[in-house]
């Protein structure tokens, strides 16, 4: 069985179709720039997110949030506006983030990014200012996406070819 990664609401999904549960994040509300998150203290969360240090910054783009994660998963890492930033089963087959690693470290990212950030503006999901909540700059992202690279070479099986 191929890997699955889940980013945002891929992160969500996946884990309400494991058995976790997301609800709107009424307390925080949408979480929308850069933002850091811990990572996880378990041994695989150390393991797949080796060489990022001790916490990540990437952007954020979402309203709802992983309250509990799947039965026999791993949390990747934890914040207060979001409690579960990512996970990992226990057979490692599918790892989500709700973070965007995409966005950071470049140009199309950065991109697409502001287009999400107007469209959220436009529908009037949020209210004030947006200039800091543009910067892209400076976050772990190609890390992260470093990391998710190696974690599915390590897990998946040689191809013949």
């Amino acid at each position: 069985m191929p890997g699955v990664l889940g980013i945002c609401f891929g992160h969500q999904i996946l884990a309400k179709a494991l058995g976790g549960r997301v609800e709107r994040n009424s307390t925080f509300g949408v979480q929308l720039g850069k933002r850091r998150f811990a990572i996880g203290e378990s041994p695989l969360a150390r393991e797949k997110l080796s060489g990022l240090g001790q916490q990540i910054t990437s952007i954020a783009a979402h309203g709802d949030a992983v309250m509990e994660i799947p039965p026999g998963a791993e949390s990747l890492g934890q914040s207060t506006p979001c409690c579960y930033e990512g996970f990992v089963t226990s057979n490692g087959r599918v790892i989500t983030f709700q973070c965007h690693p995409e966005f950071g470290g470049s140009p199309f990212g950065r991109e697409a990014y502001l287009g999400l950030v107007d469209a959220m503006e436009n529908a009037g999901e949020v209210e004030g200012k947006l200039k800091a909540r543009r910067d892209t700059g400076d976050t772990d992202d190609q890390a992260l996406r470093d990391a998710v690279l190696a974690h599915f070479e390590q897990t998946q099986p040689k191809s013949a070819l």
